[in-house]
């Protein structure tokens, strides 16, 4: 299972959130995926129904930023 997490960030005095992906049992993270909140969620609610293995995690957020 896979949960939505945020963190905020500052770029050249410019802040903003961003959100990420992690792993429930926490054996893998990818931060800052994207500002926009719901898409993040319907990664992550596609990755649980498709049970994805946290072995693939960089794989798919390669995916989703490639698909963004």
């Amino acid at each position: 299972m896979y949960k939505l997490i945020s963190k905020e960030y500052s770029i050249e005095g410019i802040t903003y959130i961003g959100y990420g992906i992690e792993a429930a049992d926490g054996q893998g993270r990818v931060e800052d995926l994207s500002t926009e909140k719901g898409e993040v969620e319907k990664l992550i609610a596609l990755c649980n129904e498709l049970c994805l293995s946290c072995l693939h995690l960089e794989d798919i957020a390669a995916d989703f930023l490639g698909n963004t």
